[in-house]
């Protein structure tokens, strides 16, 4: 497989594991626990494997000809690595189930990790939306593919 297609793998995953988390009770609040750090950890090895287009572009964000939507994308993606790692550290800090013997945040931070998780929700939506042309010619290019073995498979039934 090519590497963007692991990556929109990852993407994917990630979405879904997301969307678990923000309704805690929809499994068991060990799912949402446990979840939660592994999501947090997807997203920060998507930012790794996605790390020579950080460093190329941290190095031209201050040049004239970078495109603003460039800019934009890089800004809003070191905000997305911030607040997980907020949300990282907030959420081991007022675990219940996961390990609460290394829980070190009172019960009255649990606003901070709430506040952290909408936050990362408004940024990765923005995020997906300044990808969005990425994601939707992968996904065309993954289903013109899928179509293809369909239509060649169906072709060999019918003449066979």
């Amino acid at each position: 497989m090519k590497k963007n297609t692991y990556k929109l793998i990852l993407d994917i995953i990630m979405l879904a594991l997301l969307i678990l988390m923000f309704k805690k009770n929809i499994l068991t609040l060990a799912f949402h626990e446990i979840g939660g750090i592994i999501v947090c950890l997807l997203f920060i090895f998507h930012f790794i494997i996605n790390f020579n287009w950080v460093k190329a572009i941290t190095i031209k964000i201050f040049a004239a000809d970078t495109p603003f939507k460039m800019r934009l994308s890089y800004i809003i993606d070191i905000l997305l690595l911030l607040d997980t790692l907020a949300i990282l550290i907030t959420g081991i800090g007022i675990n219940k189930i996961f390990s609460s013997e290394i829980a070190f945040l009172p019960k009255s931070a649990t606003p901070y990790h709430f506040f952290t998780g909408g936050l990362f929700v408004i940024l990765i939506g923005i995020h997906i939306g300044l990808h969005w042309d990425w994601i939707k010619n992968m996904l065309n290019h993954k289903f013109t593919i899928f179509r293809k073995v369909q239509t060649t498979s169906l072709s060999k039934k019918i003449t066979d």
